[in-house]
């Protein structure tokens, strides 16, 4: 069964929702912030299918967090924004993968901008189709942004009566993906710098961070995470997290005078118990005997250095 969904919501509003394009005949008043919003649903057993196309005016200094259940493209047709950690202005577009979350913040302007979701396999095959390998997050910038804003514009407000099947919509991805696809920025520079910010954030907090932070942050599947540390670091991000964290705890025990205690808890563990377990499992010895051993070799180190002072007659 097919079913086409107009939807129009003013911010601070009630949305409305209709069957019927005429919904949105009425123009907004200039300024107004809103979303106009198209969702076309097939739920044939065989050939089930969601496509939404939404148009967002969206107001100044405002956030949201959105969850991707599905491929999500946005492209910014006016105004200057933030998508997570990047920043966004006129022309930029961004295609995040399904199953991760990010916050969308508007700066003191108003912003205008399109997005798109479906089906993640129509995604992947239509990426394929244009000529680009990857299957994770994507960015980049055109100059010439007609030809998106009447793809989105025609597909929102002159949608046909009558869908019959996924080829209409997915040739309405293609015609997007194949003039955006020679913008994408190069997917190995792109690594390069989220895997740089993700050490940095990781370092910073001496391992007191989680893979699903990082995703979040950086709005990437923790696949993805998985695969550029793998890439990278030939480890798990989770692995790397917690190199990091036992490392810090170890130059704490050999450099410092805290108690084992205030150790754990700087470097994130709630209790002493919770950072001994795990400073066993990765160093094969306790705490307490780590910091004699560094006290025996201080010693050892200390008497060897007066053995060896050797005075001279006059």
């Amino acid at each position: 069964m097919e079913k086409v969904t107009y939807i129009r919501h003013f911010y601070g509003k009630e949305r409305q929702v209709s069957v019927d394009s005429s919904l949105f005949h009425l123009k907004p008043n200039q300024g107004e912030p809103y979303q106009d919003v198209i969702r076309f649903s097939n739920f044939d057993s065989n050939n089930f299918l969601v496509y939404t196309v939404g148009k967002h005016v969206y107001p100044q200094n405002h956030d949201m967090t959105i969850s991707m259940q599905r491929w999500m493209v946005m492209f910014v047709a006016d105004g200057n924004m933030r998508c997570g950690a990047q920043e966004l202005s006129k022309g930029d577009f961004v295609v995040l993968p399904s199953s991760c979350s990010t916050t969308i913040t508007s700066k003191k302007e108003q912003v205008l901008f399109y997005w798109c979701t479906t089906n993640d396999d129509v995604h992947i095959s239509t990426l394929l189709d244009c000529g680009y390998q990857e299957k994770d997050m994507l960015f980049g910038h055109v100059d010439d942004m007609r030809p998106i804003t009447e793809f989105f514009e025609n597909t929102i407000y002159h949608f046909p009566n009558k869908c019959d099947d996924r080829t209409f919509l997915r040739g309405h991805l293609i015609c997007l993906y194949s003039y955006i696809a020679p913008s994408i920025v190069n997917k190995q520079k792109v690594s390069d710098k989220l895997f740089s910010r993700c050490l940095q954030r990781i370092e910073s907090s001496q391992g007191n961070v989680t893979v699903d932070f990082l995703a979040k942050h950086y709005f990437v599947s923790r696949r993805y995470l998985y695969t550029m540390f793998k890439e990278y670091k030939n480890m798990s991000p989770a692995e790397y997290i917690l190199a990091v964290r036992m490392q810090a705890a170890d130059k704490y025990l050999r450099s410092t005078n805290y108690s084992i205690s205030e150790i754990a808890e700087l470097t994130g563990y709630s209790n002493y118990s919770h950072f001994s377990r795990a400073y066993i499992k990765y160093f094969s010895i306790t705490p307490s005997d780590r910091r004699k051993q560094v006290l025996e070799a201080l010693i050892s180190e200390e008497r060897d250095t007066n053995n060896s002072i050797v005075v001279l007659d006059e």
